[in-house]
């Protein structure tokens, strides 16, 4: 598969954490920081520091992220931690985006054989 982006553009994406809050269909950008590794731990204190600075952290009430380990793991899985920090439970909507992903690698690879 060709790369699109250049190298560094990829390094950025494996160091740094895109936090969004959204409220009202709108969605805010709060942070970008670079993280020192992709465990759970790393991640939680990112994620609450960014709300902590807007001030969100008493009005969080829904997490949304991928289902990777460092995310919804067993162990050290950034959820739990940030629970703790919030101290209150908060529901969890787990993102399959990439079980779509596969399912339309599948139906574009049997298109493409049975048109050529």
């Amino acid at each position: 598969m060709e790369n699109y982006y250049p190298d560094w553009m990829y390094e950025i994406q494996k160091k740094n954490l895109p936090i969004i809050a959204t409220l009202d269909n709108r969605e805010q950008l709060l942070a970008v920081p670079k993280l020192e590794s992709s465990s759970g731990k790393h991640q939680a204190k990112a994620v609450s520091t960014a709300h902590f600075d807007w001030s969100l952290h008493d009005k969080v009430q829904i997490m949304w992220c991928d289902t990777t380990a460092s995310n919804a793991g067993r162990f050290n899985r950034a959820c739990t931690f940030l629970g703790r920090t919030f101290e209150k439970e908060l529901l969890l909507f787990a993102c399959r985006h990439h079980v779509y992903e596969l399912v339309l690698k599948t139906v574009f690879k049997n298109y493409d054989e049975a048109n050529f």
